[in-house]
């Protein structure tokens, strides 16, 4: 099954990260929109993984949230992978740095080194994904999208949650496997 380990989001922060979507689609880009109820932020991603990982992963967890006091994170600002100026994925991340969330992500990743291959598993930038771009949207509607005020939602980190996701063509369906609280 595909899984990652994620910070998911109660209804209000998707609410507000929905809004910000929301006026990213009103500029007619041409892109796949993911729905709110996947919004999150990954810190693991561990592609097809066996059934029988689970309780190992479950231990990895546990244990990086017993090291983990809870935090907050603020997302502000639109980014593009793999650039703004040819954007595949539409984003919104951080325009600073949270020292807390990147420990997290570090002693989560090294410990599944023990039992996964996370070679190919870059940190990468923290961000949610807001649009997956379709062909050619034309570079004058992409222009203005990464200037939009976003404002700031923070985001309260309590917890790290387990996801499951099938792909469907209507969208990726996502499925909390286990959830661990922090210290």
């Amino acid at each position: 099954m595909r899984c990652f380990i994620a910070i998911t989001f109660d209804d209000h922060i998707k609410k507000q990260i929905r809004q910000i979507q929301k006026r990213i689609q009103s500029s007619g880009i041409r892109a796949s929109w993911p729905a709110a109820a996947t919004f999150h932020l990954t810190l693991a991603f561990l592609g097809n993984i066996s059934a029988s990982l689970i309780p190992d992963i479950q231990t990895v967890m546990e244990n990086a949230a017993q090291e983990t006091q809870n935090f907050n994170v603020s997302f502000d600002c639109l980014g593009g992978f793999p650039n703004t100026r040819h954007p595949k994925v539409i984003w919104l991340g951080s325009g600073q740095a949270h020292p807390e969330l990147t420990l997290l992500q570090t002693r989560l990743q090294s410990a599944l080194k023990q039992f996964l291959d996370m070679t190919d598993k870059k940190k990468g930038t923290p961000h949610i994904t807001l649009a997956r771009i379709r062909g050619d949207s034309g570079l004058r509607r992409l222009e203005g999208i990464f200037s939009l005020e976003t404002g700031s939602i923070d985001i309260p980190v309590k917890q790290i949650d387990l996801v499951k996701s099938r792909l469907r063509p209507s969208g990726a369906v996502h499925t909390t496997l286990f959830s661990t609280a922090f210290a």
